[in-house]
């Protein structure tokens, strides 16, 4: 299942970006990016906690999964994120197919 502290990252996001869809401030794009860096940083760190890659795939697979469908519900403003967690979600499932 999903780690609590991706779905507080992507409902946290969602509403950022949400809020900010009429501004378009710069400034919040850039600190979203880094967020979202140190974000793929430990969710491949939270993976490497099972001892078997099948399991690390599909642990990557629920996340990655659940924060899309999070970043949905926030609208095109999201697009940027979303798209970069669609590339993650499609590599990992081919890895795992």
């Amino acid at each position: 299942h999903p780690h609590y502290v991706m779905r507080r990252y992507a409902e946290f996001t969602a509403s950022l970006i949400h809020l900010n869809s009429e501004f378009g401030d710069g400034q919040l794009e850039l600190n979203l990016e880094r967020l979202r860096m140190a974000i793929d940083d430990l969710l491949i760190k939270l993976a490497k906690n099972f001892t078997k890659a099948k399991l690390q795939t599909v642990f990557l697979i629920n996340n990655y999964d659940m924060t899309i469908a999070v970043l949905k519900e926030a609208g095109p403003e999201a697009g940027k994120i979303q798209m970069h967690f669609e590339e993650l979600l499609k590599s990992n499932t081919a890895l795992f197919v």
